[in-house]
């Protein structure tokens, strides 16, 4: 099975750099197209139109697609941030309870920040809201232990904003996977789009205008192909406006 994941992992990445390289190619011969426009005939300017509303489609879904990350990112933050709140008010209401010879009060709160995070997930939130419930009734004594009405609506404040991107990584996890289904579906339209209806009004300009032709064909090549050697995180968002930039100064 770990193999299995493994291999559908790479095969992903592979696609990406694909999709990346065809893109920036795009993005090229849009450069040269722009440069020549007056040279071109109609059907070519039409084409080119096209293509860019495809390219803006396939931006705005690879950024869909990069979400997921982001989501996860902050439901960590947020969990840790509650972590911290949770173990701090669980040491105040323990040493309280000790003090008052308060039993029930130490075994209800007994917590440390790593028990705090115990699985399941969904437990989380319970202990936090526990603790929350023991300190808001004992809040007038707890001053000394550095727990106040303060402190305990920032804690509710951070168990609200858990709860509220629980579920979040989850939904994007969803959306990314509908995006990366529409970009194998926009990125080949692109390519067959220049492919039957651009390269053949380029062909004739290889005798009339060589400057022009071999501008498009260096550009139709294979921008940062698959084979070449990028960051593992890369995102077609930030190709395209790397790519961008380079071909403009070409």
């Amino acid at each position: 099975m770990g193999s299995e994941w493994a291999n559908a992992a790479a095969e992903e990445e592979r696609m990406n750099k694909i999709q990346i390289s065809q893109l920036n190619a795009a993005r090229s011969t849009g450069v040269v197209i722009e440069r020549h426009k007056d040279s071109l005939p109609e059907a070519a300017q039409e084409a080119h139109a096209e293509a860019i509303e495809l390219i803006e489609k396939i931006v705005e879904t690879g950024q869909q697609q990069k979400s997921t990350r982001g989501l996860a990112a902050e439901k960590e933050q947020a969990k840790n941030a509650l972590a911290d709140s949770a173990a701090a008010v669980a040491g105040a209401l323990c040493s309280y309870g000790h003090a008052e010879s308060d039993d029930r009060l130490v075994a209800a709160c007994d917590y440390s920040r790593s028990s705090v995070l115990a699985p399941p997930e969904a437990e989380i939130v319970s202990r936090c809201i526990g603790l929350h419930t023991e300190a808001t009734a004992l809040v007038d004594k707890l001053g000394k232990f550095k727990v106040t009405a303060t402190t305990l609506k920032a804690f509710k404040a951070q168990i609200e904003a858990f709860v509220a991107v629980q579920t979040s990584p989850r939904d994007g996890i969803a959306q990314s996977a509908a995006a990366t289904k529409r970009l194998r579906k926009l990125v080949p339209k692109l390519r067959q789009l220049q492919a039957k209806r651009l390269d053949p009004l380029i062909a004739p300009f290889k005798e009339t205008n060589p400057e022009l032709w071999s501008e498009y064909r260096s550009a139709r090549k294979l921008v940062n192909g698959p084979t070449a050697t990028s960051e593992p995180d890369v995102t077609i968002v930030a190709t395209v406006a790397g790519s961008t930039e380079k071909a403009k100064a070409a």
